[in-house]
């Protein structure tokens, strides 16, 4: 994964930088993500940012995210192992089988009248869909400048693309973004340990309140 960032102030860009990664690590989102980059224009001002999804993320099937505890011939008791993808599972049951499914415990359900292959059947490639999404749609919340309230998407083919800005956004902005994306992408000079104290090394903040 690959992580650029444009400003004209060197220690600003890495200070994004710094944001960016240490989200997505508490997301455990690099799987998930090829690249992003952003730009930061102060003076007129806007703030982009374009994220590449990893085309090459494996896909999930329901034996990799639940277990079988117990199977009866009316019901089966199933739980949950893996706690990701337990926003996404229980809505897509509920909706499929309805009354049927009861939450015994936090991770654990019950479900009448279906059977081990039945669920394991059961397709939830969309699952993963979904999940990327909403980690993008959190990591642009979050790194995009407070104040800058003006958001507009102008994602392209496969990357996901948003502009934002204090004032209404121009056509110019738009195509200074088009300018960027059109070329290599530029890597810093300064690094993490040019601008922290040692003391500071061990914990850096991810809020983005922290650095704008």
């Amino acid at each position: 994964m690959g992580i650029f960032v444009e400003c004209e102030d060197e220690i600003g860009a890495l200070a994004f930088e710094m944001l960016t990664h240490d989200l997505i690590e508490d997301l455990h989102a690099g799987r998930l993500i090829e690249e992003v980059r952003e730009f930061i224009d102060l003076e007129k001002p806007f703030f982009f940012i374009s994220i590449r999804p990893n085309k090459r993320v494996e896909k999930i099937h329901m034996q990799d995210v639940v277990s079988v505890l117990d199977e009866a011939p009316d019901k089966i008791r199933i739980s949950i192992d893996d706690e990701t993808y337990a926003p996404y599972l229980l809505p897509l049951l509920w909706e499929k089988f309805g009354d049927r499914v009861r939450q015994i415990e936090r991770n654990k359900l019950e479900i009448d009248y279906l059977t081990e292959d039945e669920l394991m059947a059961i397709p939830i490639e969309d699952i993963k869909i979904k999940e990327i999404d909403d980690i993008i749609n959190h990591i642009v919340f979050h790194i995009t400048p407070i104040g800058f309230r003006i958001v507009k998407n102008i994602s392209k083919g496969d990357e996901i693309r948003y502009i934002a800005s204090e004032n209404p956004i121009t056509d110019e902005m738009i195509e200074e973004v088009e300018q960027i994306m059109s070329r290599p992408p530029k890597k810093l000079t300064l690094k993490r340990e040019d601008i922290l104290k040692p003391s500071e090394r061990k914990f850096i903040a991810t809020y983005r309140e922290s650095y704008i």
